[in-house]
């Protein structure tokens, strides 16, 4: 599953970055991340200096692309979890931007999860659906 949604989402994650002003030292987080089609560019934009946390409501897609990504995990570039979007494990204000493309049509409550996302933001944070 995780190739397919890589391969049908590719175009989009790709720009996610780049739409978002996405800068070396920021904090950014990923709602849905399935294959992980977006976290090449993410962290490409971060240039090293900052930090994406991913997040997925599927174990096995942590799994995945704990495997896939195994040097930004290892270097702390990269921190993957499942979680629920209604439910962040995450302190208030703590990302620069967030993102979730193509997994908010999934969530039980669409506007519990933005209220969520908008929690973990920083007053100055952008979000991008």
């Amino acid at each position: 599953m995780a190739h397919v949604l890589n391969f049908f989402n590719r175009r989009g994650n790709q720009l996610v970055a780049g739409a978002l002003e996405v800068r070396p030292g920021q904090r950014v987080l990923e709602i849905g991340f399935g294959g992980g089609a977006a976290v090449p560019a993410t962290l490409g934009a971060l240039g090293g200096d900052g930090q994406l946390c991913a997040v997925d409501l599927s174990p096995d897609m942590a799994i995945l692309a704990a495997r896939r990504f195994r040097t930004a995990v290892e270097d702390g570039t990269l921190l993957l979890a499942s979680a629920n979007v209604a439910a962040l494990p995450l302190q208030n204000g703590m990302f620069d931007r967030a993102y979730a493309l193509h997994s908010h049509m999934y969530w039980p409550s669409p506007l519990t999860g933005i209220r969520e996302i908008y929690r973990v933001l920083r007053p100055e944070g952008r979000i991008l659906l």
